[in-house]
C-alpha cells in the first residue's frame, strides 16, 4: 500500500486533530454496510407483504417468504442448502431487524474501513453459516422444527472482529447508558448469550431466541479474523500487536512491493530512526508510524504525546514534499 493511502497521511482537521473517518485504511473505496442495510429492509418489507399461511405441523402462521427462505430443517434436508445464506436477510419483527442493522452499522463501519469491503462480506457471511453449524446439530430431529431468521449471527460475528481489531475501545451502550470496553462488551454479551442458552434448554424451550446461534456467530467471526491474521505471505508470525499484524497482511494485498534488505528492529516507541536516513523514504516512515497506529487503535487518538502527533504531522509533510 502506498503511503499516501494511509488515513494517517490526511490533513489535519479542526483543532489539530486528524480525520481518520472519511476513507478506509486498506479497502478500495467501496462499503457494503448500505446495500447490506437496504437489503435486508427490501427483504422485510416483502415478507409483510407475502401473506400468511401455517407452519406445517402447528398452528402458527407465518409468512409465505419466511417458509421459502428460512433455515428450515426439512427444506435443508431436500437440498435446500441457499437457506444457508438466505435466512440472513430475514426478521422477525421490527425490533429485529432494528437492532441488528443499527449493530451492523455501529460494529460494521469501523471494521471494514480496516479489512476492506471484500474481506468483510467473508467475514459477514461466513459468521451467518458457522452460526448455522452450531444452531443444527441441536435442532436437526427438533419436533416440530422451527425456521431460523435473521442476520444476528453474522452480525455478532461482525462484533467479535470489532473486539479483536479494537479491544480497548470505548463505548457507550443504549441499554444501560454504561460506557464498556469493546472486548468487555462482546465477553459479558456471549456470557449471558451463554447463561440464556442453559437457561432455555432447562425450561424446555427455545424461548424464540436462537442463543446458540449468536455463540456460533461469535465463534465464526474469532475463526475468521484469526485466519486473516495468520495467513501472512511465508507464514511468518507477526510482531507489533494485532492490529499491527492486520495492517501487515492486508498491506500485502493492496499494492505488491519489492523486496527490501532485512534492518535491525529498534526497541524505541517509535523507533529511534531519523526522517534524513539514507533509506527508502516510504517504508521508514511506516516503520515509525505502525507503532503509533497501534496505540491509537487500543487507547484512541487522544491517548497520542505531542512528540507522537508530531511525527504524524512530519510524515504527512515530507509525502506533501515528494
Amino acid at each position: 500500500m502506498a503511503l499516501e493511502d494511509r488515513d494517517y497521511m490526511r490533513a489535519e482537521g479542526p483543532g489539530g486533530s486528524y480525520d481518520y473517518g472519511g476513507r478506509l485504511l486498506y479497502g478500495d473505496g467501496k462499503s457494503m454496510i448500505g446495500p447490506m442495510t437496504i437489503a435486508n429492509i427490501v427483504m422485510f418489507v416483502l415478507q409483510n407483504l407475502s401473506g400468511k399461511v401455517f407452519l406445517p405441523g402447528t398452528i402458527a402462521h407465518i409468512d409465505k417468504l419466511t417458509l421459502k427462505l428460512s433455515l428450515y430443517v426439512p427444506a435443508l434436508k431436500h437440498g435446500e442448502v441457499w437457506r444457508l445464506a438466505s435466512y440472513m436477510f430475514l426478521h422477525g419483527g421490527f425490533w429485529h431487524i432494528l437492532l441488528n442493522m443499527y449493530a451492523l452499522f455501529l460494529f460494521g463501519k469501523p471494521v471494514e474501513r480496516m479489512i476492506g469491503c471484500s474481506r468483510f462480506l467473508i467475514l459477514y457471511f461466513i459468521s451467518g453459516i458457522v452460526a448455522v453449524v452450531c444452531w443444527l446439530p441441536f435442532n436437526w430431529e427438533r419436533v416440530p422444527p422451527l425456521p431460523l431468521i435473521g442476520a444476528s449471527g453474522a452480525v455478532f460475528g461482525v462484533m467479535m472482529a470489532a473486539a479483536m481489531l479494537f479491544p480497548n475501545q470505548r463505548i457507550l451502550l443504549l441499554f444501560p447508558p454504561i460506557p464498556m470496553k469493546m472486548k468487555t462488551f462482546v465477553g459479558v454479551y456471549a456470557i449471558i448469550e451463554i447463561v440464556m442458552h442453559l437457561s432455555d434448554s432447562k425450561e424446555g424451550g427455545g424461548g424464540g431466541i436462537a442463543h446458540l446461534a449468536h455463540l456460533g456467530g461469535l465463534f465464526g467471526g474469532f475463526l475468521v479474523m484469526w485466519y486473516f491474521r495468520s495467513a501472512r505471505p511465508g507464514g511468518q508470525p507477526t510482531t507489533g500487536g494485532l492490529s499491527a499484524a492486520f495492517r501487515r497482511l492486508f498491506a500485502s494485498f493492496s499494492k505488491p512491493r519489492k523486496s527490501q534488505p532485512q534492518r535491525p528492529k529498534s526497541s524505541g516507541y517509535p523507533p529511534d530512526l531519523p526522517f534524513d536516513e539514507p533509506e527508502d523514504s516510504e517504508d521508514l516512515v511506516i516503520s515509525r508510524i505502525d507503532p503509533i497506529l497501534d496505540k491509537i487503535g487500543n487507547h484512541g487518538m487522544q491517548s497520542l504525546t505531542p512528540k507522537e502527533k508530531a511525527i504524524l504531522d512530519r510524515a504527512r509533510k515530507k509525502l506533501k514534499e515528494r
